[in-house]
């Protein structure tokens, strides 16, 4: 299974605000999160009025993401066209339960970093649409066919 990753945060190295993770075949994943912290200026302007969403508890988007990951396939194939989705992506898998445990993923995940994608969003700062945008751009140029 194929997905396309994108997320959004709270200016560089802050926290995460939302992850989605885009697939063409079926069923997407995106949720909001509390950024927890006061916001970034350029965030609050630009990212904030596009999450379209209401954000909820950190506890319940790691369990949605994990159940998300455990419907599909066994080997999972991630693209983003920045580190920083896979930094987030892979923290929320590494964090605790509310009971001290850590998640465990039993799922092969293969992560690609493909920045040459020249993707265009319709909804820019929005996760899924930007998601979406590395989808369709993946498509376009070919990548699929391992060109």
């Amino acid at each position: 299974m194929r997905l396309f990753l994108d997320t959004e945060f709270n200016g560089f190295g802050g926290a995460l605000m939302s992850l989605a993770l885009f697939n063409p075949n079926g069923p997407s994943f995106y949720e909001v999160v509390e950024a927890g912290e006061p916001l970034h200026p350029w965030v609050a302007e630009n990212v904030l009025p596009k999450l379209g969403k209401a954000p909820i508890l950190m506890a319940m988007f790691k369990s949605e993401l994990v159940d998300f990951l455990y419907s599909e396939i066994e080997e999972i194939e991630i693209i983003a066209d920045a580190p920083a989705d896979f930094v987030y992506f892979m923290r929320a898998l590494e964090e605790v339960t509310p009971d001290g445990n850590y998640w465990h993923l039993r799922r092969s995940l293969t992560l690609r970093y493909l920045p040459e994608l020249n993707s265009l969003p319709k909804n820019p700062h929005n996760a899924l649409s930007d998601a979406e945008a590395l989808a369709q751009a993946y498509e376009a140029e070919g990548a699929s066919d391992g060109q």
